[in-house]
């Protein structure tokens, strides 16, 4: 079954086809006039919240053992090789829900690379010769990352979850969950879990390249039609993140590497459903503003945070943290709280202020122009994104979910807001100084877990705008259209328009890529800039000064995409 009911940008010349194969595959078909390779992805909705509980890290190494042979090309590394060879690249990863493998080739041996790829996932050998090998990557795989931070900090969010939710379970896996046992070896496990977990109905997959569409298909339907069908789609994820006994907490985490962070997350439910809104993201716009009135802003002024993200924190099928991250001060690390208290605030503001359809008007156009003036990425890009778009939306927005933003019901912008509230809170501190009473398994973490206080949950609540924070203002840099240069204004080399001994400056309009950007390049000679080590640090120093100095003053010129480097 065929079908072309994609929504596609009017500056992307490429051709697409969508197909389901008679196992059930779903399979998207790029052409791409001029590109001199091919790519393929393949994603699979399997990761490591499907381990077993006894066997925690085996969808990663099965990952590794799926490109070490197949009953059709049985040497280990040969698609490597081949791959390499022909002037391509290829890797996987194993995510919470999804794992995914890609490749990309010169195009003329494309259907050689993708029988040998294809082949993976119909019937892959998982030889014994390689079990001991990948076993033993998997643990220096963990072994380095023993002092990594992220992952530390990972591990003990993961310890102070629902533990009956996947995503408590440790996902990289080591030498121990993946030892061999009584009657139980991995090479058994491995191979169980494949057939436990892989079927065509779970998959999604991209070819790209500049064969045609017919080319394209014809391969698609002898490379992936051998692939089982034995599994239906998976059911939704239902068991909850959190439980309420796990929420109003706060995580003292002490790090490896001396830092100074402070972490506020509020749980949301799947926010999925409302892509078509992108709703929280513009709520991340306003929480993590940084012009003038902004929140950053006035915690700078208090000499309080250094930096401010927002919208950042883990999500799946069934939840989602959003998150405000923090790197503080001295003084901040002492007055955190008070830092908490002042978001809640800007979070009163927005509850208090009728919905800014001015500023989410701001981001829909930012997503337009760049949905409008598409440019393109290269193939192996293209092949990833759309393989695991395919798992997320539905056909006619694989291209353009990311960039689609609808004015969101009244109802649903008031719904999100009504989960920033402290009920659905908890707070993590990572400081050198905090207390902690126990250690993360695996990583070793040290940390604490403890209540927040009732009183000061309920003043949270309560808490009145401050007269010091607003909504940002309308952004001066997104007032008018876009426009491109007309063709005839095209030069093909550059012209010398000033010529003097202080100054050489030069310009060169390019209409080739029908893309509304321009480039200003700004050499200044100073010599007394990096002579010695000692002016190389201060001019280093100066300019990070410069840029924190500029940063609110030039804040909306950045969130309009015209972004600066010094």
């Amino acid at each position: 079954m065929a079908s072309t009911s994609i929504l596609q940008s009017p500056n992307d010349p490429r051709q697409f086809e969508y197909l389901k194969l008679s196992n059930g595959l779903a399979v998207l078909l790029v052409h791409q006039a001029d590109s001199e390779k091919s790519a393929a992805a393949l994603t699979v909705n399997v990761g490591h919240f499907d381990d077993p509980a006894d066997r925690e890290g085996l969808a990663h190494f099965l990952e590794h053992m799926l490109f070490l042979g197949s009953r059709a090309y049985p040497q280990a590394g040969e698609l490597q090789q081949f791959i390499s060879e022909h002037g391509g690249s290829h890797n996987a990863w194993t995510g919470t829900e999804h794992s995914q493998f890609y490749f990309d080739i010169e195009q003329q041996h494309f259907a050689a690379g993708l029988s040998r790829f294809a082949a993976m996932f119909s019937e892959p050998l998982f030889s014994s010769d390689y079990v001991e090998k990948e076993r033993q990557a998997i643990e220096a795989e963990f072994s380095l990352k023993l002092k990594d931070d992220s992952r530390r900090i990972y591990q003990v969010h993961k310890e102070s979850i629902n533990p009956a939710h996947p995503f408590a379970k440790f996902s990289v896996g080591n030498a121990q969950t993946l030892a061999d046992r009584p009657g139980d070896s991995l090479q058994q496990a491995v191979s169980q879990f494949f057939h436990q977990q892989y079927s065509a109905q779970r998959m999604s997959v991209c070819l790209i390249g500049p064969q045609s569409l017919a080319e394209l298909r014809t391969l698609a339907m002898q490379s992936f039609s051998q692939i089982s069908d034995h599994l239906p789609a998976k059911a939704p994820l239902q068991v909850p993140l959190y439980l309420e006994q796990q929420q109003q907490l706060q995580l003292n985490i002490k790090p490896h590497k001396s830092s100074n962070r402070l972490v506020i997350s509020f749980a949301l439910p799947d926010i999925q459903p409302w892509y078509r809104y992108k709703v929280v993201s513009f709520v991340a716009h306003l929480l993590g503003d940084e012009g003038p009135g902004s929140l950053l802003a006035l915690l700078k002024q208090q000499g309080l945070v250094n930096q401010l993200s927002a919208g950042g924190g883990i999500d799946g099928s069934n939840y989602k943290d959003f998150t405000l991250a923090f790197e503080l001060t001295v003084a901040g690390r002492q007055q955190y709280r008070q830092i908490v208290q002042a978001l809640f605030a800007k979070v009163r503001l927005l509850k208090d202020s009728p919905f800014p359809a001015n500023l989410f008007a701001e981001r829909q156009k930012l997503l337009n122009w760049a949905y409008r003036f598409y440019e393109p990425a290269t193939v192996l890009q293209t092949a990833t994104d759309l393989a695991l778009n395919m798992q997320h939306y539905p056909l006619q927005d694989v291209l353009f979910g990311d960039y689609r933003m609808e004015v969101p019901p009244e109802a649903l912008y008031r719904q999100l807001l009504d989960y920033f509230c402290s009920r659905n809170l908890r707070l993590m501190l990572v400081a050198d100084d905090v207390t902690t009473d126990r250690e993360a398994r695996w990583y070793h973490t040290p940390y604490q877990l403890q209540p927040l206080d009732p009183n000061w949950l309920t003043t949270l609540d309560t808490q009145s705008p401050l007269p010091e924070l607003s909504l940002p203002l309308p952004n001066p840099y997104l007032q008018s259209e876009l426009k491109l240069l007309d063709k005839a204004a095209h030069m093909t080399s550059p012209q010398h328009f000033c010529n003097q001994p202080a100054l050489q400056l030069w310009y060169k309009a390019d209409t080739d890529f029908a893309s509304p950007k321009g480039h200003i390049y700004l050499q200044i000679t100073l010599p007394q800039s990096c002579a010695t080590i000692r002016q190389q640090a201060a001019s280093r120093l100066w300019v990070e000064l410069l840029l924190d100095r500029f940063n609110q003053q030039l804040y909306a010129a950045t969130t309009a995409g015209l972004n600066y480097f010094l």
